[in-house]
């Protein structure tokens, strides 16, 4: 925070005997209510993914289903799930990152639907069109394989569990666990009279971030809760006090490095007694959620700025952990994609040589796209006060060039032989200067 480089973040320490210390600092950036306090809401990413192998581990429990359940068995009637495939992969493998599956679905409809919507990049994915695309899926076997961390299976696992109750993910996780914990701000969905709680999210740069709507993969990343709530579910967790729970924090197998997974957690080892542990990330927000088994200690750490705070909650749980530096920096790619689209412009506005006023009017465009992917991509919140407005300008000098030039041809050029190539590239110019604007 000293550094600049975080909008707000709001962390809950719980004490062993059930004590809630809340530290915040900075603000919501939600202007009906910018103050931050344990009951600010944010969106907690894949931390949902815990809720999600909950569901199941509570089902294990009660005996309806076993971790050697698959998806076929699971819900046959779902749909006519190809085999071999995806129907054969064993529900506890989905939970654990250990089914073989690819971090998203390899379906191009997810893809096309990211780059077009202003809900993130799961807002125009629904969960019929993810059903479909499982069903008729891949898959290396039932499992388990090498740990591979997996959206894609987190979020089948949520739609098996919930539509084989003729349930909604949402209504589910709802029912079994955020209405039996009195967890009535955590949720999918924000209650209109928690709007003012909503806090804002920021990208790495600062900027104000869209909110994402996951309606198909829900039970990847779909929730939103607050420092109050997330505190009794880390107790209910710790203290084995909501259903499932202790099923959840057993050992399955190696995750990455020493890291262990249970359903949903990640389980760190240490000299003085387990870590278990998630993380969470969106858009504009951060998240992690854990407990240290042995002292009983726990902490929730919520930000509305995508900048890891993973160091923060482990240094807590784990004092040998280093924070890491402040003001750390985005990789240094970012700032040499800035300079090659920067220098791009530039020589495009040099260099061009339109032989009509549309060629003009497309080299423009062209212009417009690059400074418009400059403005999405590069790190502004780490480059100097005056970057933006003197590549702003660079931007203007580059079109009032082109813009002259124009002046004194024709609207349009006899055919040429480059035409069609240069129609081509025009349409796929076109397409992405319309997917940017719709994300910018």
């Amino acid at each position: 925070m000293a550094s600049g480089h975080a909008v707000g973040v709001a962390a809950g320490v719980i004490h062993p005997d059930g004590r809630l210390e809340v530290v915040t600092a900075g603000v919501s950036g939600n202007d009906e209510r910018p103050r931050l306090d344990a009951q600010t809401l944010f969106e907690i990413g894949s931390i949902t993914k815990v809720f999600t192998a909950t569901l199941l581990a509570q089902r294990i429990e009660r005996g309806e289903l076993a971790p050697g359940t698959t998806v076929r068995q699971a819900a046959p009637r779902l749909r006519d799930w190809r085999s071999p495939g995806v129907g054969d992969v064993t529900l506890e493998a989905l939970a654990t990152h250990t089914a073989g599956l690819s971090r998203l679905p390899k379906d191009p409809w997810l893809a096309a639907t990211a780059l077009l919507s202003r809900q993130g990049p799961y807002g125009g994915y629904s969960a019929d069109r993810f059903l479909d695309f499982a069903a008729a899926a891949d898959a290396p076997g039932p499992g388990p394989h090498r740990y591979a961390y997996s959206n894609y299976g987190a979020a089948l696992l949520g739609e098996v569990l919930a539509r084989r109750e003729g349930l909604a993910w949402s209504a589910l996780v709802r029912r079994d666990i955020l209405d039996p914990l009195g967890m009535a701000r955590t949720g999918v969905d924000t209650r209109d009279e928690d709007a003012a709680l909503l806090a804002r999210g920021h990208d790495d740069s600062l900027r104000p971030a869209g909110y994402w709507a996951i309606p198909g993969m829900g039970g990847a990343g779909a929730l939103r809760s607050n420092v109050d709530e997330m505190a009794v579910f880390l107790m209910a967790q710790r203290m084995g006090a909501l259903a499932g729970a202790r099923l959840t924090q057993q050992p399955r197998g190696k995750a990455w490095d020493r890291n262990e997974t249970g359903l949903g957690w990640v389980i760190r080892p240490g000299g003085k007694g387990r870590i278990l542990w998630h993380n969470g990330g969106t858009g504009g927000f951060r998240s992690f959620a854990g407990f240290h088994e042995a002292s009983g200690l726990a902490v929730v750490v919520l930000s509305n700025t995508a900048a890891s705070v993973d160091d923060i909650g482990l240094h807590v749980l784990d004092e040998t952990v280093a924070l890491a530096p402040e003001g750390r920096k985005p990789p240094l790619w970012r700032f040499g994609v800035t300079a090659v689209i920067a220098l791009t412009i530039v020589w495009t506005a040099w260099r061009a040589r339109p032989a009509s006023r549309v060629d003009a009017l497309w080299a423009g465009l062209e212009l417009a796209l690059a400074a418009l992917v400059l403005h999405l991509l590069a790190p502004w919140g780490w480059m100097p006060a005056f970057a933006w407005p003197a590549l702003a300008a660079v931007f203007a000098g580059s079109l009032l060039a082109v813009a002259r030039r124009a002046m004194a041809l024709p609207w349009r050029e006899p055919g040429g032989k480059w035409r069609f190539w240069r129609s081509v590239g025009r349409g796929f110019t076109a397409l992405v200067f319309a997917a940017c604007l719709v994300h910018a």
